[in-house]
């Protein structure tokens, strides 16, 4: 069989004729699908340091609409925007000195040597598995083994992930940096919670006296299926649990996973999943509902509520397998609408402020809040 990855290195390997530029740094989350993500919060950190004034930036961006979800001042610092695998999305990832990106580097395409890779990847915590860990999930073993093998520094937010994903993708343990997620930092920040917060509420017409929930439910089936059949529990059993335990008016957003292409729309719920900041919604909600999503990692930093809502659990633990026990993740774990009315009436703060604390020193948690700045001191040094 002929295998289609060694030639397409071998191909894109011509573009070695261009020098590699020594101040230009390529940026993509998602493939370029989105403007988000750790990426995202070393690029605007970059654009407000100095230090990098000489610097072009490159984004991988396939969609210019996503440029209105970049503020002015740093839109202008973007010397140019490409798309996904077209000819100078390969031309600029292969001549910039430094590649970020939330999902690593594909095999196919050859990194040169004297390029850093960093991969920032997109979630902490150790929860469904990925990679080698889920063969069902690996469409081409060889290309996941080369992407590996040609990684720099890989980004963790924990020392349970590193364990985990070292043996996932096959990585150096050496490769990880133990320093969290920057996109995580504004967890650290009160000022920064409070602005947001308010921010969020005024864009939604959510009022500052609302209870707010937000509902993020990861994808089902192998990476790009869109298995989402709804809300499946009742939300207005919901609401009134809320109004008897905290003694507020619930607002719930619904945040859909990127591969879900169908938005969910009901008279119930505001639908967020258009919202161009996971991490500021996390910031915003008083509470999260979500299954096997590692949101529940970041929203753990914030010491509120968190809802685990898996009434397919045994179905999604046969198919896509878990890292370690359900029971020991940083939420309560529901199997119905029964069981979260239960969770939230009973609800101690203290007790559960306890519990996360607890999980976050036992996983190693590496989010200090200066995980973007270990990255721009990282590439000063390289």
């Amino acid at each position: 069989m002929i295998n289609t990855v060694r030639i397409k290195r071998k191909i894109l390997k011509l573009l070695y004729v261009f020098p590699i530029e020594k101040n230009k740094i390529f940026f993509s989350s998602y493939e370029g699908k989105q403007y988000t993500c750790n990426p995202k919060y070393i690029f605007e950190a970059m654009c407000e340091n100095k230090c990098f004034d000489q610097y072009k930036f490159v984004w991988e961006l396939n969609d210019k609409t996503l440029s209105k979800n970049i503020q002015a001042k740093y839109l202008k610092r973007i010397s140019g925007c490409v798309k996904h695998n077209s000819p100078y999305y390969f031309y600029s990832m292969l001549t910039s000195k430094y590649v970020i990106t939330n999902s690593g580097v594909t095999g196919a395409i050859p990194v040169r040597k004297d390029q850093v890779n960093i991969n920032t990847w997109h979630g902490g915590g150790a929860y469904k598995k990925v990679g080698f860990a889920n063969e069902d999930t690996v469409d081409d073993r060889e290309s996941l083994k080369l992407s590996s093998d040609q990684t720099d520094f890989y980004l963790s937010s924990s020392e349970i992930f590193t364990e985990v994903m070292r043996d996932s993708i096959l990585l150096d343990r050496k490769k990880f940096l133990a320093v969290g997620m920057p996109r995580n930092d504004m967890f650290f920040n009160d000022k920064i919670i409070k602005k947001i917060n308010s921010k969020i509420r005024k864009k939604y017409s959510i009022s500052s006296n609302d209870f707010l929930v937000l509902f993020a439910p990861t994808y089902r089936g192998k990476v790009g299926q869109d298995d989402f059949e709804g809300i499946t529990f009742d939300v207005k059993s919901l609401e009134k649990a809320i109004l008897n335990r905290f003694d507020k008016k619930m607002s719930l957003m619904v945040r859909m996973h990127y591969f879900n292409k169908k938005q969910y729309k009901n008279d119930d719920v505001i639908s967020v999943s258009d919202y161009p900041d996971m991490q500021e919604l996390l910031a915003a909600a008083d509470m999260l509902i979500t299954d096997y999503s590692s949101s529940m990692w970041d929203f753990a930093l914030t010491k509120k509520m968190c809802l685990l809502y898996v009434d397919d659990l045994r179905e999604y633990e046969g198919n896509r397998g878990l890292y370690t026990p359900i029971s020991t993740w940083p939420g309560i774990v529901c199997g119905s609408t029964e069981e979260m009315i239960n969770a939230i009436e009973t609800f101690d703060e203290k007790k559960y402020s306890d519990k996360i604390e607890k999980y976050l020193n036992a996983s190693g948690s590496y989010d200090k809040g200066i995980a973007t700045k270990c990255v721009l001191d990282l590439i000063k040094r390289n």
